[in-house]
């Protein structure tokens, strides 16, 4: 039988077994809460990275678009304007009667707009609105201003039908 020594020996050993495996778990234990802050902070580093990588895609795609666009916008001369507009008139069938140039609208630091005064005779609005889609959807960047559509003046003989005074503005990128 084990005398009463023996069993406080076996019974202190135990209590530092226990007291030194507690100890270990509270050291574990803080451990890991430190563990799982920075996994937190890491996450949330991670989610602000995430949306500054959002804005800088938008921004990258934004000046994509934009050099797309100085690109598609091929002719700077301005005295390609009416060459050009003459042509898109005569693909959609529409007579020009008369192009006058309005005075220059220069205020504008990266573009200016040159704009003309057009009467032009078309057979119908069909033909008006194929003008007027070609004309703005043309790469010289052209603009309508104003339009006005009164009935020809010469008459149910005449081919054309409708007179049409119209206002535009092409708008170039200044160098």
């Amino acid at each position: 039988m084990m005398n009463t020594h023996e069993i406080m020996m076996k019974l202190q050993k135990n209590f530092i077994n226990f007291l030194v495996l507690i100890i270990l778990i509270i050291v574990a234990y803080k451990i890991f809460v430190a563990g799982q802050k920075k996994v937190e902070d890491i996450n949330a580093e991670t989610q602000v990275a995430l949306q500054k990588n959002a804005v800088l895609t938008q921004i990258s795609q934004s000046e994509r678009r934009l050099k797309n666009l100085n690109r598609q916008i091929v002719n700077k001369d301005k005295n390609a304007l009416l060459p050009t507009l003459n042509a898109v008139a005569k693909d959609c069938q529409v007579k020009i009667i008369a192009i006058n140039r309005l005075p220059i609208d220069d205020r504008s630091s990266g573009y200016s707009k040159y704009p003309f005064s057009l009467n032009i005779a078309v057979d119908n609005y069909h033909a008006l609105g194929k003008f007027i889609s070609a004309v703005e959807s043309h790469p010289f960047l052209f603009s309508i201003d104003s339009m006005r559509v009164s009935p020809s003046q010469e008459g149910q003989s005449s081919r054309y039908k409708l007179q049409v005074a119209i206002d535009i503005s092409a708008i170039l990128i200044k160098e």
